[in-house]
């Protein structure tokens, strides 16, 4: 217990925040946020998987990120081992995005707008990568989303 509690500390230890108002919706799990002074970052929910672009159920997972977050201030807490920079380019940061405390990343699994994308997993405290695969073993058991039989082609996973 006091090994996995040190891990989850020093993982929470290597996270930044920002805060600001959501600006633009790019896609699924891509958005834009204007920070308090001014500066706009595009940031990237980490953990989440949604359909690519013209995929089956990609504008709909856009859409319902857009009625959660658009145009409200949140905090993004962002790990700088996941996130993606090169020299003279924009950054992408990778993190969790919160809306009042609620962790958006996890409603749009919740929902069944996002799989949980496994490939983040070391990104990850334990407890989220737990929760996050329970919400999509749920979501998927439901028929949330695009998980939904009737109205999904044979070729979503």
């Amino acid at each position: 217990m006091t090994l996995l509690l040190a891990l989850y500390l020093s993982l929470a230890a290597s996270a930044e925040s920002l805060s600001g108002k959501v600006t633009s919706i790019r896609d699924g799990s891509t958005i834009e946020l204007k920070d308090d002074a001014g500066n706009l970052h595009q940031l990237r929910l980490l953990g989440i998987l949604v359909p690519t672009a013209g995929g089956y159920g990609q504008d709909a997972a856009r859409n319902n990120l857009e009625q959660l977050i658009l145009d409200k201030s949140v905090t993004f807490n962002w790990e700088k081992e996941a996130s993606k920079c090169k020299d003279g380019a924009k950054c992408i940061k990778a993190g969790k995005l919160l809306l009042d405390g609620q962790d958006i990343n996890l409603k749009l699994i919740n929902v069944g707008y996002a799989r949980h994308d496994k490939s983040a997993m070391a990104y990850q405290s334990t407890p989220d990568r737990t929760t996050y695969t329970e919400a999509e073993d749920a979501a998927r058991k439901s028929g949330l989303g695009f998980w939904n039989q009737t109205r999904r082609p044979a070729s979503v996973p």
